[in-house]
């Protein structure tokens, strides 16, 4: 009866500690997700909401919850849905692929917004059961690449399009580019 007693509590010490760990684990697991910088949402295999992190309702101006139960391509951009669509498709047909992806997401207040984003299909896991969307406002970034280009832009016309000649020389004087008016000038 002793010994019984003691395997006993040993097993029932073990299912605790068992029981603390999985405790921890799942504490730790709720604060990476709460306190993320990137936003994390499950979709179903329709694309419909069934999760969003606490990050998520911030990023797009939606309340806690407000997206859960809609399709998500409901509010993608009109022009990135062609894409999105048919990759999506293939993402939810393939166990444990991964798709990253940048579209245009309407913010709640009528803007929209670049997402950059990666989809993992865990449709066959159990415990997630939805394909897991982890994604980060990118329009800041997005801005300045079309500032930049479109300065870009300006400079070839300027630099092309000038009644004078135009030379660009690298640190050792030699000619990088010379503009159209340049060559004529200079007979070439």
């Amino acid at each position: 009866l002793s010994r019984a007693n003691e395997l006993l509590k040993t097993e029932i010490n073990e299912r605790r500690q068992a029981e603390e760990a999985l405790d921890q684990s799942g504490k730790r697991f709720r604060a990476l997700i709460e306190n993320s910088a990137d936003a994390i949402t499950l979709l179903d295999s329709n694309g419909v909401a069934i999760y969003d992190s606490p990050a998520a309702p911030g990023m797009l101006g939606y309340l806690n919850n407000e997206l859960i139960g809609q399709n998500i391509f409901s509010l993608m951009h009109e022009e990135d849905l062609a894409s999105i669509q048919p990759l999506f498709q293939k993402l939810i047909e393939t166990p444990s692929a991964r798709l990253n992806n940048i579209f245009r997401f309407l913010h709640k207040d009528g803007s929209w917004r670049w997402i950059e984003s990666i989809s993992t299909n865990l449709l066959a896991e159990p415990s997630v059961k939805a394909i897991v969307v982890n994604y980060r406002d990118i329009t800041e970034r997005k801005n300045a690449e079309l500032t930049l280009l479109n300065a870009q832009k300006l400079y070839r016309t300027l630099f092309e399009q000038s009644a004078d000649a135009v030379f660009i020389l690298d640190l050792q004087a030699r000619h990088v580019e010379v503009n159209q008016r340049a060559t004529e000038m200079l007979g070439y």
